[in-house]
């Protein structure tokens, strides 16, 4: 697991008795989303340097599409999760990352006109030959492992399966908020960060109904 410094969890957790079903709850929280990272050094050189807009802010990268929120159970398996779907969309991924509960599947559709040869760098059976045009490609994740997808003939297409030990995750949005439906119970709260997971040493109880603070800033674990 990784260690990356940068950002805080502030959680609001609100599980109230919903008539839906019982021993279960709508948790929802925020993120403290981490600064932008700095853009790269240009890779190559054309007639003229690389300047910054004197007239407006250059638009710095979105980091929310990285930021993946789990809420972990010990002991705790998922009965056939469903499947997770995974668009190709021009020359990139529908997003950047994408979680999978380990043991589902994950379909991977190919929204473009061009068949694309993908292979994972960590493991040269995950994907096995090439998604055709408007074809599907189902893969199965069997291990809470990180997986980085990249295609022969298409060097910007680039993304991460994550196989998430759980079934209650989600994404955020461009704030940072994060809603997610749990069973009662107490969950090990994770984060997952571009690369990996951060380390963190957070539990919380999710009750049947009453409401619960995640008390902020807390910081990842330092080194």
């Amino acid at each position: 697991m990784s260690k990356r410094p940068g950002f805080a969890l502030i959680a609001l957790l609100v599980v109230a008795a919903l008539p839906r079903a019982a021993g279960a709850g709508k948790v929802t929280g925020k993120l403290e989303l981490p600064a932008p990272p700095e853009r790269p050094p240009s890779a190559t050189r054309g007639f003229l340097d690389r300047v910054e807009n004197q007239i407006a802010d250059v638009q710095k990268p979105a980091v929310a599409p990285f930021l993946l929120v789990a809420l972990e159970s010990d002991g705790a398996k998922a009965d056939n999760p469903a499947d997770v779907t995974w668009e190709i969309v021009g020359d990139s991924f529908g997003k950047p990352i994408v979680g999978v509960p380990v043991g589902g599947n994950l379909v991977i559709v190919n929204a473009t006109r061009t068949p694309r040869a993908l292979s994972a760098a960590e493991d040269g059976k995950l994907i096995d030959g090439i998604v055709n045009p408007n074809g599907q490609k189902p893969v199965k994740i069997t291990a809470a492992k990180v997986y980085t997808i990249t295609a022969a003939n298409a060097p910007y297409l680039r993304g991460k399966i994550v196989g998430v030990p759980s079934t209650h995750f989600a994404y955020v949005d461009a704030t940072g908020k994060f809603e997610l439906d749990v069973p009662d119970g107490s969950y090990k709260v994770r984060v997952f960060y571009r690369d990996g997971w951060i380390e963190r040493d957070e539990t919380v109880t999710v009750p049947f109904k009453g409401e619960l603070q995640l008390k902020g800033p807390l910081a990842p674990a330092k080194k």
